[in-house]
This record gives C-alpha cells, sequence and structure tokens, in this order.
C-alpha cells in the first residue's frame, strides 16, 4: 500500500512539471535558508563549550566607578590571578593572560607585524583545551623565554622545518626592546567559536622580567584577563556573592573601585559587551532575529504548498471521484495526499542540501563565519533537520490532503467542478495577508536596520575625521623626534596638519582617574574622568568646536610644563561646574598631578557611538605619544602617502610602517552590524520570494476558477485591462490589508532593536511608505503574468473549459 501511495504520487508529480517545480522551488529555498540559519545559530551557540570544564569556567572582571555612573569591564589587574589562589584556595584552577596586542616577529630575513600575540600563565593549557601538535602541555609556558606558536604561524615562519627549538624575535608591548623566544609546542589553530584567539602565547614568567614592578604590583593595572574553574561542590552564586566584598581587601581604599564579578565562559559571546573584551562578541538578539526568520521562512514554505495544492483542487476533482467511486476511502486518499507531499519533502530535502553547499562559502564571507556541513560531527543537528523536514512535510501536506478527500463524487463527476466550503477561500485569503504581513515587516527593518548604520557610519562626531592619516607609534625613536619628523612631514604641500596623542578617536576608552576641583559653591567635587593625553595640535587638527577658553598653544607657560587641561561639557557636567566658569580652574587627580583647565571643548564621540560621550580630560603632553594623525589633502594621495612612508622609514627602517585612514576605520567598527544586515537582507528577499510563489498560487487558483467567467466578460466587450484589473485587484488589496497589520508591528519591534543604540536614527513615515510600494509592485508582478496569461486566452477555449 505504502509503495502504491509514492508510486502514484511520483506519477502525479511528474505530470504536472510546472506546478511540481514551483513546490519543490518554494520548499527546497525554505529548507536551506533554515538550514544555514540553523548552522549559523549552532555555530553561535557551540562558542567555548568545547573546553572539558566549560561549565565551571568563569571569568572575573570588576566594575568601577564613571561620574555619575559605572563601567564593567572585562580585563583585570595583574595581581588579580595571585589573590584568588590566595583567598580561595578551594578553586579548581586560576590562570590568567595578558591583552592581545600587534607586535613585529622576526625568524631571519622572514619580518611580520603580527596580531594575537600574549604572555600566558603556565596553567593555561589546564584550563583551555586546545589541541597540541608538537611539545608538552604541562611545560610548555613553565620557563622564561619560551613561546607556544599556532601550526599556521609555524609554518609561516620555518616552512616544513622542525619547529621545535627554533627562536623567534618578537616585540615586546612597553618597551622598544624585543625579545628572544624559543619555540616549546606548537598547537592547532584555535577553533572559529572560541572568545579569544591567539597566534602567539609568551611563557607568563618572561612577562616577569618584561613587565615593570610599578606595573606587576599595581591594582590599577588592568592589562591581564583572568578566569578560574570552579570546583564541583562550589555553587557560582556562593562565587559570586563571595566576590562581591573580596576586592574591598586590596582595593577598598580606591574610591574609583566598586567589585569584582564573575561570567561564565560559555555565555562571554552572546551575552557581553563589557570594556576591554577580547574580540568583538556576537549577540543572543541576532541569534534570536535568526532563528525566527528561519520559522518564518518555513511557515510561508508550508502555506505556498498548501496554497498551490488547494488551487490544483479542480485539476484533481474527476480523479478523486473516480477513486472514490471505484471503493476508495477517505483515509487512503488522505495517505495518497499525504505520500505526495511526503515525496516532494524528500526531493526538496536533497535539493536543499546541494543548494546550501554551494551557498555556504558565500554566506559565510557574508556572516563573517566559519560554519561547515559536515554530516559526521554534527549528526544530531542533521537528523533533527531531517525530522524537522518531514514534519514540514506533514503539516503542509495535511490541510491539501483533508481538503481534496473531503470531495463528494457524486457532484465532482456531475459537474466536473469542485463546490469548496466557503471558508476555504477565506481561509487562504487569511494565509496570504500572513505571508505578505511577515514579508512587510522584514522589509521594514531592513530599511531602518540600513538607515541606522548609515547613521552610525555618517554621524557628525563632532571631530573632523575625514583624510587623516593614523600612524602608530612602534619604537621611542618616533616620540623622541617627533617635532623633527613633523617638521618633515609638513615640508610636503599636501600634508595639512600632524599631530600626536596616546589614544586614537575610534578606540574605548578603559581607564581613567579621580579628578576632583572646587565648584562655584565653594565644594569639592570629584568624579572619574577618561584620560588622553595630546600634544599642541591635536584639537586643531581634528578641529575641535571650544566652547570656552582655549586650545593648547606653545606659547602659553602653563602648556610647556604640562600643565595645561582641557575638559569636554560632559567633565564640567560632573564636576558640578558651568562651562563658562571651569577656564582658570584648578583641577587635581590624587597626589600625582596638578593641571589648569585652559578650555572646555564641546562634547564629540572620541569612542565608537555604541557607547555614550565620557567626561574627558585632554591633558597637554606631547612625550606620551601612541599615535600620530597626519591630515591631508585629498589630491595626490598615493605621492603624499609615499612620502609619509620614507619620512617614517628614515627614523625607523627597522620596522614594518603601518598607517591607515581614519574613516576607514571608523566604518570597520561597525562591520558586526553591516553583517547581520546582509545576511537579514539575503534572508528577507528569499522569504519574500518564496511568499511571491504562495501568492502565485492564488492566481493561479482564481484564474482557473473564472475561467468562464472570463470568457464571457471578453465575448460581451472586456479589455485584457479589465480582465487584469478583476484579478489582480483582490491580491492588491490583500497586501493592503497586510500593510496595515505590519505597519504596527514593524514600527514596535524596530523601536525595540534601536533602543539597544545610544544614538539612533528615527523611525520615518518614508520608510513604511517605501516598504508599502515595494512589497504592492513585488505582488503585482507576480500575480500579473498569471493574470495576463488568462486575460489572453481565446474565450471559446474558455467557454469550452467548463
Amino acid at each position: 500500500m505504502l509503495g502504491n501511495f509514492f508510486k502514484t504520487a511520483y506519477r502525479n508529480l511528474s505530470r504536472k512539471k510546472g506546478y511540481s517545480l514551483i513546490n519543490l522551488l518554494g520548499l527546497a529555498l525554505g529548507l536551506a535558508s533554515c538550514l544555514l540559519i540553523l548552522l549559523y545559530v549552532q555555530h553561535e551557540l557551540s562558542y567555548d563549550r568545547f573546553h572539558p570544564n566549560a561549565d565551571r569556567i568563569y571569568r572575573v572582571g570588576y566594575e568601577v566607578s564613571l561620574g555619575s555612573g559605572s563601567k564593567t569591564i572585562a580585563s583585570s589587574p595583574y595581581r588579580l590571578a595571585g589573590a584568588l589562589k590566595n583567598d580561595f584556595p578551594q578553586l579548581h584552577k586560576v590562570t590568567h593572560f595578558s591583552r592581545l596586542y600587534t607586535g613585529q616577529v622576526m625568524h631571519g630575513d622572514k619580518v611580520f607585524r603580527e596580531s594575537g600575540i600574549a604572555f600566558a600563565d603556565s596553567n593555561f593549557f589546564d584550563v583551555f583545551n586546545f589541541t597540541f601538535v608538537n611539545g608538552n602541555p604541562e611545560t610548555a609556558l613553565n620557563f622564561p623565554y619560551q613561546v607556544v606558536i599556532t601550526d599556521e604561524f609555524a609554518q609561516k615562519y620555518f616552512d616544513s622545518e622542525e619547529p621545535i627549538g627554533q627562536t623567534l624575535e618578537v616585540e615586546t608591548p612597553y618597551s622598544d626592546d624585543f625579545i628572544t623566544l624559543t619555540v616549546a609546542a606548537v598547537i592547532r589553530e584555535m577553533p572559529s567559536n572560541t572568545h579569544f584567539h591567539m597566534n602567539l602565547l609568551i611563557s607568563m614568567p618572561t612577562g616577569v622580567t618584561v613587565f615593570s614592578d610599578n606595573l606587576r604590583y599595581n591594582w590599577g593595572w588592568d592589562s591581564h584577563y583572568t578566569y578560574v574553574v570552579l570546583p564541583e561542590k562550589l555553587e557560582a552564586g556562593q562565587f559570586q556573592a563571595s566576590l562581591l566584598n573580596f576586592g574591598d581587601k586590596y582595593l577598598g581604599d580606591d574610591e574609583w573601585f566598586q567589585h569584582f564579578f564573575a561570567q561564565k565562559i560559555t555565555e562571554i559571546h552572546l551575552y557581553s559587551s563589557l570594556n576591554s573584551e577580547i574580540e568583538a562578541n556576537g549577540s543572543i538578539t541576532f541569534v534570536y532575529i535568526f532563528s525566527a526568520v528561519a520559522l518564518i521562512i518555513l511557515v510561508i514554505a508550508c502555506v505556498n504548498y498548501m496554497n498551490l495544492a488547494t488551487a490544483r483542487a479542480i485539476k484533481r476533482a474527476k480523479e478523486v471521484g473516480i477513486r472514490k467511486t471505484v471503493g476508495a476511502g477517505r483515509w487512503e486518499l488522505i495517505g495518497q495526499f499525504l505520500g505526495e507531499a511526503a515525496l516532494l519533502v524528500f526531493i526538496s530535502l536533497i535539493v536543499a542540501f546541494i543548494m546550501a553547499e554551494l551557498a555556504l562559502p558565500f554566506f559565510n564571507e557574508l556572516a563573517g563565519k566559519n560554519v561547515q556541513i559536515d554530516l559526521f560531527e554534527n549528526a544530531w543537528i542533521y537528523s533533527g533537520f531531517v525530522a524537522l523536514a518531514l514534519l514540514v512535510g506533514l503539516i503542509s501536506g495535511s490541510y491539501p490532503a483533508l481538503f481534496l478527500s473531503s470531495f463528494k463524487p457524486v457532484e465532482v463527476l456531475k459537474s466536473n467542478r469542485v463546490k469548496t466550503d466557503k471558508g476555504v477561500p477565506s481561509l487562504r485569503k487569511v494565509l496570504v495577508v500572513v505571508q505578505f504581513t511577515i514579508s512587510i515587516v522584514l522589509i521594514i527593518g531592513t530599511l531602518i536596520a540600513y538607515n541606522q548604520l548609515d547613521f552610525l557610519r555618517n554621524k557628525d562626531l563632532g571631530a573632523e575625521t575625514g583624510q587623516v592619516v593614523i600612524v602608530p607609534v612602534q619604537s621611542s625613536t618616533i616620540a623622541n623626534n617627533f617635532e623633527t619628523i613633523r617638521s618633515e612631514l609638513l615640508r610636503h604641500s599636501n600634508i595639512r596638519e600632524v599631530a600626536s596623542s596616546n589614544r586614537r578617536i575610534g578606540r574605548n576608552i578603559d581607564s581613567g582617574s579621580f579628578y576632583s576641583v572646587i565648584n562655584s559653591n565653594g565644594e569639592r567635587i570629584s568624579s572619574r574622568l577618561s584620560n588622553v593625553w595630546v600634544g599642541w595640535d591635536f584639537i586643531d587638527l581634528y578641529n575641535i568646536q571650544m566652547l570656552y577658553g582655549r586650545g593648547f598653544s606653545r606659547s602659553y607657560i602653563s602648556d610647556t610644563t604640562r600643565n595645561a587641561v582641557i575638559i569636554n561639557r560632559e567633565a564640567a557636567r560632573v564636576l558640578d561646574l558651568e562651562p563658562e566658569q571651569a577656564v582658570g580652574q584648578e583641577i587635581k587627580a590624587g597626589g600625582h598631578f596638578k593641571g589648569t583647565i585652559v578650555g572646555v571643548a564641546e562634547d564629540f564621540h572620541f569612542e565608537a557611538l555604541y557607547n555614550r560621550i565620557k567626561p574627558m580630560v585632554f591633558i597637554m603632553n606631547p612625550d606620551y605619544i601612541n599615535y600620530v594623525s597626519v591630515k591631508i589633502a585629498s589630491r595626490d594621495i598615493p605621492e603624499t602617502m609615499h612620502h609619509i612612508r620614507t619620512v617614517w622609514k628614515s627614523f625607523e627602517p627597522e620596522r614594518i610602517f603601518i598607517s591607515s585612514f581614519l574613516d576607514q576605520d571608523l566604518h570597520k567598527i561597525y562591520m558586526a552590524e553591516e553583517r547581520f544586515i546582509k545576511v537579514f537582507s539575503l534572508f528577507t528577499g528569499l522569504a519574500i520570494f518564496t511568499a511571491c510563489l504562495g501568492i502565485f498560487g492564488l492566481a493561479m487558483f482564481t484564474a482557473s476558477q473564472k475561467t468562464r467567467e472570463i470568457g464571457i466578460r471578453k465575448v460581451l466587450g472586456a479589455t485584457v485591462a479589465d480582465i487584469l484589473e478583476l484579478l489582480t485587484k483582490e491580491f492588491m488589496l490583500l497586501v493592503g490589508a497586510a500593510f496595515i497589520v505590519a505597519a504596527p508591528i514593524a514600527y514596535l519591534v524596530m523601536k525595540a532593536w534601536l533602543q539597544q543604540f545610544p544614538y539612533k536614527t528615527s523611525i520615518d513615515i518614508e520608510m513604511f511608505v517605501i516598504s508599502g510600494l515595494m512589497t504592492l509592485v513585488i505582488a503585482w508582478l507576480a500575480v500579473s503574468w498569471q493574470s495576463l496569461k488568462a486575460a489572453m486566452m481565446n474565450p471559446i477555449d474558455s467557454l469550452r473549459h467548463e
């Protein structure tokens, strides 16, 4: 019996190739989209779960006060690991590693600038499970001047030579020095689903020789990341509670410190967006959104099948009547139609896997991921996906099966016409409204998301960032000769200005100090301000607006003695100073700094627009240089860049020259949003296309039902345009109804999404109008072909139809 069902189903599908192809394409697209999204979601949820004790590994960060608020920091002091070992002996493991940095690495004639360099504790590999190619994980980081590298790194520097025992010259992060390191072990490249990626791990005993005592014993030096492995008997809640007071023992006298806290390692990637994150993390919101889109596309595909199957009902009415006359029961007919659905889903499933495999490289590039279709590694995912596909077949085939099997043989054989229940057309229209409601919500969401990205990239930051070249300072040679270098650079007619700073616009400022002033009421007000040390021309180069006072100048003694500071408007607010009264005020930072406020600058966005403008203090100090900003003209850019490089290399010939344009760097900050929008747009397009197949099915059904009516109207003088209006008007009304439902839903959803951004675009009515018109045009194009075909039909053939 079952074999007969599938045999008959195959014959029916092969006879109606056009109908079968539309159904197959809709289901295959829906399943392929769902598979790709499922792989993306699975990859996002898998972060750091490959470590043996992943459920017991926690990262310890801390919270500090900042002005009138506070901020949470992912990094932690160097001394924290030792203090945790001392105060919590019950902890299974405690390890830490330094912030990852970029530095020059040399071996023979191979010289590269590498990222992902860090100093790691000797028990690093006891906590984190990475695959060793060569070397002993128990001793690889035990001794000074040892280094562990990845296999890709080893191939790059040593080719086919044995890397163990080879040496590398590696730049240190806090001086001009290079250290000679011996390769003690080689590991596989760290998997993509970990929240940090390192290429070169230097032993922490080496760090002890590199980091000064002033840094290592300073609780304010928060340039490390500390992880603990909880024992099985210690609950995470207990550990969290004990951390609240733990820091008071070491930092209780520091007014900026609040408390330490712990984060589960498996939650960092999707739930953590703290200051000083190791890498840019993902977002659980994106996971929810893409999961919803996958479900939406599947629902639309199911609805399409129902619409197309019932649209063909009139063509199969006689078949049902004959089958029932010769003795077929209703359940046999239901089995027959469900068999057709199952066969179609099975074929669609195979096509979906092929589509997904072909689209995977493009999808990975678009999403910035490295997901793979591996039937053996993720067998449970694909088993679940096949089960889901079968469920889709059952759901999508159930309604047509019940509908078609309900025909009465006497009626359909007598008239060859199906008298459908009143509720069936209404249900079909409701399904189409649902499809296009979803499509319109997706279109509006895409437009608003693109508008937000455009807003982030083009918002006036309050500082001129165009045509600014940023050159990182790699050695003290540049700092010691900066004025000479500046003069040499300015000899070129295309270079407008050159300025120095210890920080660059677009990067987060995680450190700060408590500053105090006497306000107009004679009260001493203290608040944490973010520090930026700048050279003479920084304010002028970026054309930062001064509200009161002046910028820095070489003609003032206070500036040349490093006592002049400029604060922004937000700093004046948190210090309880009126901007016009702030100029001339003395400002202190503990016992180590005392200066004079010479100007108040208008607030501008020093950091990315993910952060609200912080209270900032700009301190004149041309000797503290980490970055040089070069303002250039827009003409002859390659030749100007050659001049900058030539001047730079004349002072630093042994270093690799690196530079970037600030505006391009600022655009890259929002790469995560750009990728999300591109992927979201792709699946929105697929959802709309799939929905159009559904409305095409309804157009087919309507045209079939009105074939004779169309013939009569044409005989009575109706034009093709009249017939086209007759057949499309109803669909346009359905799309209009969908828009009325979709608009408020889209508004509420996107308003909630925008709340995550401190600075956001407005939701304009134009986006809704554009979305509505786009949907109308798309729907009209989907319907008009079938309608035009019916309108162009010879009326004689139309009248013979029934």
